[in-house]
């Protein structure tokens, strides 16, 4: 986090299309709120799924995303 930031919220997140890359993901993400990280791991989970860390800043609807995933 930066100096300065605000609270940051971050969420793991799996099971998402194989051909998704980065910028796809922070398309979907991104009307939530303010995305300021997101990155996709180079390994797999136990099932072999691909899995995301996202990072909101200042995140007001943290909920209501929990909620529609």
């Amino acid at each position: 986090r930066l100096e300065g930031a605000g609270r940051v919220s971050t969420f793991f997140f799996s099971h998402f299309l194989e051909d998704y890359v980065v910028f796809d993901l922070w398309r979907v993400f991104r009307h939530w709120d303010k995305v300021c990280d997101l990155f996709i791991a180079r390994k797999r989970d136990r099932q072999r799924f691909k899995y995301d860390f996202l990072k909101y800043e200042d995140m007001r609807e943290e909920m209501e995303l929990v909620k529609h995933l």
